[in-house]
């Protein structure tokens, strides 16, 4: 598997608060991060660069203890599963302890979007808005689901997919890494 990454500003912030990475461990798996912090919250670098290495620590750990395979069994994508929702967890804690220490951080959080790739098989995890796209045989699928209010409003029918594009309130997520003592991953 390629993996590459790369961030940019854009046009309306300041500050980068992109952090990604690409790693390749020994048994095989590949990892790709993204975390976008968030934007209007104190320390959403900080957060997304915290979120980002705990969370590959985490499935690093994992890696080296599961180690290689030929092919997964059942039980086996279970395990993988439950090692990215723990890495989840491992972030998520990470950013939250960081700002219950430091009051002027409070708040911080970002968005993640992982994939795993071991033995042809990708798992996918997200947290927020950060999405992941699928490209195979010409087509471009979105394989991830916005934690966001306006996919929330899209979901129960009151916001066309649309709107939701040109909607002011885009921005507004509904789920992040950090902002509260658990997350739930999907």
């Amino acid at each position: 598997m390629l993996c590459c990454g790369r961030t940019d500003i854009g046009k309306r912030r300041r500050f980068n608060q992109d952090s990604f990475i690409c790693e390749s461990f020994d048994n095989g798996m590949t990892l790709c991060v993204v975390c976008d912090g968030m934007g209007g919250a104190a320390g959403g670098g900080l957060a997304s660069g915290l979120a980002c290495g705990n969370f590959t620590d985490s499935v690093a750990e994992f890696a080296e203890s599961f180690g290689k395979r030929e092919s997964l069994s059942r039980s086996d994508e279970r395990t993988i599963k439950q090692a990215l929702t723990d890495a989840c967890d491992a972030a998520n804690r990470a950013v939250y302890r960081r700002a219950e220490e430091q009051p002027e951080l409070r708040g911080m959080g970002t968005t993640l979007v992982a994939t795993l790739h071991f033995c042809g098989v990708l798992f996918t995890l997200n947290v927020g808005d950060s999405r992941m796209y699928l490209i195979h045989s010409g087509k471009i699928n979105q394989i991830t689901h916005d934690h966001s209010y306006v996919q929330y409003l899209v979901d129960q029918g009151k916001m066309t997919p649309e709107a939701a594009r040109r909607s002011l309130n885009k921005n507004i997520i509904t789920r992040a890494v950090g902002t509260e003592a658990s997350v739930e991953p999907d």
